[in-house]
């Protein structure tokens, strides 16, 4: 093991407890944090990280698929949608890759504004976002499955094959098609179709990678016999809704990061990819965080409490940043003790004992 390495599995644990800090107290994360880990094979932050840094492609396409809309309102929810944006923001910036963003029509207007707030180019076609840079396109899915089918079999023929689909807080199905909220009641009628894509472009061999928070997102199927066992309201016979197949999705990806809000994963993510490059400029503080928040509840977005308020999954401003910015600050940490010849013997004597070896 190199001492490269040795900061990047750092890294990767570093990242991983931040994301699975748990505020609410009930164990959730904790519980879903051992299956993930055990997929990946060690960080699932780091495994994600380096899986899609493999994939991407300089002017390639990534699809980012997103967009959870809760009862009673009928309004997308801010955890999830707030971090795609900022996950496109990267790849534009970063890696010279178009993001194309997909969700439900009620996602237009708030992604819109995110767009704008984060200093991106909002289209509504791929085409013309590829043509520019600091751009991303918007593609609204279908919630009305047959139209969603034709809707994925378009888009395929029309944009090709891209290199990378990243799935945060989607909408994921059950065995039998129903999709729930985490109270376990049907919300079929209200979910874009946006995993049947998902799905397509895994079958296709595209990379795929799945960030949630629960077990009803698209791509978690991977852990679907741990969300049956352990996750409320997941198992046989255990949603309220009367289906009998619980709220676990089956639709799996190759990669999954587990978080305890969604969003907290892929920014995870981003610190992640910032550190594997060595270059930080294009990871979110929680400055950037917060205006593009701010700006998505101002155009239709809400907490999963039903308010236009800059909040993720009931957690508010104070809260959220200083764990992004602590995401962020102890990556370039690490990054500045790889890089200083005073520090480098450190990591050399550490090695030397022979612990991580055997790891």
């Amino acid at each position: 093991m190199t001492a490269k390495a040795l900061a990047a599995r750092q890294m990767g644990e570093n990242l991983d407890g931040l994301m699975n800090l748990d505020p609410r107290g009930y164990g959730v994360c904790r519980i879903l944090y051992p299956a993930c880990r055990g997929l990946a094979g060690g960080s699932p932050v780091l495994n994600g990280a380096e899986g899609l840094l493999g994939h991407l492609k300089e002017g390639g396409l990534c699809c980012i698929m997103t967009g959870f809309v809760l009862p009673p309102h009928g309004c997308p929810e801010t955890d999830g949608a707030v971090s795609a944006v900022l996950l496109g923001r990267m790849l534009a910036g970063f890696f010279g890759v178009t993001p194309v963003l997909l969700g439900p029509e009620d996602c237009q207007e708030p992604v819109k504004a995110m767009a704008a707030a984060a200093g991106l180019h909002f289209y509504g076609e791929v085409k013309t976002a590829r043509q520019y840079p600091a751009s991303m396109a918007f593609i609204a899915f279908p919630k009305e499955r047959m139209a969603a089918e034709q809707t994925a079999l378009r888009l395929f023929n029309e944009i090709g094959r891209p290199d990378t689909a990243v799935a945060v807080e989607l909408p994921g199905a059950n065995r039998i098609g129903i999709y729930h909220n985490a109270a376990g009641e049907d919300v079929t009628r209200l979910q874009a179709k946006t995993d049947l894509l998902f799905s397509r472009l895994s079958a296709e061999k595209v990379f795929t990678l799945a960030i949630g928070d629960l077990g009803n997102e698209a791509g978690l199927g991977k852990l679907y016999s741990h969300l049956q066992q352990f996750i409320p309201r997941a198992g046989r016979g255990e949603c309220r809704c009367g289906c009998g197949y619980g709220l676990a999705a089956v639709s799996e990806a190759d990669a999954v990061i587990t978080a305890t809000a969604s969003d907290w994963g892929v920014c995870g993510l981003m610190a992640a990819l910032g550190f594997l490059k060595g270059d930080m400029r294009w990871v979110p503080d929680g400055a950037l965080y917060r205006r593009v928040l701010e700006a998505g509840c101002q155009a239709g977005l809400m907490d999963m409490g039903g308010w236009h308020i800059p909040a993720v999954d009931g957690f508010g401003l104070e809260l959220l940043l200083p764990v992004i910015d602590l995401m962020r600050s102890s990556c370039e940490s690490i990054l500045g003790h790889l890089a200083s010849g005073d520090c480098g013997r450190w990591f050399d004597e550490v090695l030397g004992k022979g612990f991580f070896s055997n790891q």
